[in-house]
């Protein structure tokens, strides 16, 4: 009963002391996928792939330079991001200026569109900084010469999964959003 309570314990906690992304099994990467149904009206993969095209141009900075394949016809969208990070130090309680932990995260979204439908993926997250980085897969970061605590690089993990949170909630949302009327 003891060693049962413990596990009970053991695997109810865990997510409390540390960041948990969500991994896909086929690739074990860290990925956020979902199918997301839009059953409103004048939703065809069209206007779809519309919004989704809107959603990138606002996102970020320059949709020119993030879309890598853009395919109309077949509906889907290939692009690659980039997300600042810029977490508060767990010494000092300054903000941005450890370089191990400040940086940028890179990563590979797909989008796809069907009538009533679309799919989205955001994987191949990497943390780039000078001298420390890697795969956010990974349980310590690749530091090179240098070092970062697991406290930091949770840290760099949580800061992230806001953020790609908040993308692709902004995401849901232009893409519920009503076509604009062109009777303006």
């Amino acid at each position: 009963m003891k060693i049962f309570l413990f596990f009970l314990i053991t695997v109810f906690s865990a997510p409390l002391f540390g960041q948990t992304l969500p991994i896909d099994e086929k690739t074990g990467k860290v990925a956020y996928q979902e199918v997301v149904n839009v059953n409103i009206d004048k939703n065809s993969k069209t206007d779809l792939y519309l919004k989704g095209k809107e959603w990138i141009a606002t996102t970020f900075k320059s949709a020119n330079d993030v879309i890598q394949m853009d395919d109309k016809e077949g509906g889907i969208i290939i692009g690659k991001g980039v997300i600042k990070i810029d977490p508060t130090c767990e010494v000092c309680g300054a903000s941005g200026i450890h370089k191990t932990q400040s940086g940028f995260i890179e990563f590979t979204f797909k989008i796809e569109f069907k009538d009533g439908r679309y799919r989205y993926e955001f994987t191949n997250f990497n943390h780039k900084a000078d001298n420390s980085g890697g795969n956010l897969e990974n349980a310590k970061p690749d530091c090179g010469g240098m070092s970062m605590t697991k406290k930091a690089w949770e840290s760099i993990k949580g800061q992230f999964d806001t953020k790609i949170t908040e993308a692709i909630n902004g995401l849901k949302e232009s893409m519920l959003s009503k076509s604009s009327n062109n009777d303006w």
